[in-house]
């Protein structure tokens, strides 16, 4: 099988060269902005879940507090 590369003269044998660059630089360009696009989307994911265990943890805190106000002694109750 004969090499393309060889085959070619030395014009095309550098448009042969300048596509595969442009390619590779096509490639990199479109995996870059995929990763970019991952990173801002898992950003965004871990912001929302913050955001909900923020408002559980707010939730908790006043389920907690009131059910204390709602469960304390009354005087008569208390042992002095």
């Amino acid at each position: 099988m004969p090499n393309t590369y060889k085959s070619l003269g030395k014009a095309k044998r550098q448009q042969f060269l300048d596509s595969r660059a442009r390619a590779r630089k096509i490639l990199f360009f479109v995996e870059k902005v995929n990763l970019q696009t991952v990173n801002t989307y898992t950003y965004v994911v871990e912001l929302s879940l913050m955001t909900k265990i923020y408002q559980l943890e707010s939730l908790r805190f006043v389920v907690s507090s009131t059910y204390k106000t709602t469960t304390t002694r009354k005087s008569e109750d208390l042992p002095y």
